[in-house]
């Protein structure tokens, strides 16, 4: 049997089990999830999805909508923070390079951090489980 024939044999079990009964929260809870489940597993069989219909669908929430001019005074203040001229976008992109360790310096740079957080945490005693 496929995962959609699976998944449509459980979703009729339980609205069976639920009868002529209003479902309680529990099972509104289970029978949103095995929906989502269904869409999801139509994604994967390559259905295709607006970012707001599978939001809805697979996670219960409504994407805000916004317009372009809901971020004028956003985009003018980080306009006045980022330094440079011209357009946001590459000038936000140098400002977080600054902060960026490379590759070949991660060790480097993480360790001494590392070794002084271990000698000033020294004194915590850990559950077992946690070291």
């Amino acid at each position: 049997m496929d995962l959609a024939a699976e998944l449509g044999d459980l979703m009729n079990r339980l609205e069976f089990l639920a009868g002529d009964e209003e479902p309680s929260i529990r099972e509104r809870f289970l029978l949103s999830q095995l929906r989502s489940v269904g869409v999801y597993i139509g994604v994967l069989n390559g259905a295709k999805l607006s970012f707001d219909a599978e939001a809805e669908v697979l996670f219960g929430v409504a994407a805000p909508q916004q317009r372009y001019a809901d971020f004028d005074e956003t985009l003018e203040r980080l306009d006045s923070l980022l330094p440079g001229e011209g357009e946001i976008g590459p000038r936000l992109e140098a400002y977080e390079a600054r902060f960026t360790v490379p590759n070949d310096k991660v060790s480097a740079v993480y360790e001494p951090i590392l070794a002084h957080v271990r000698e000033i945490t020294a004194f915590v005693h850990y559950c077992n489980h946690e070291r």
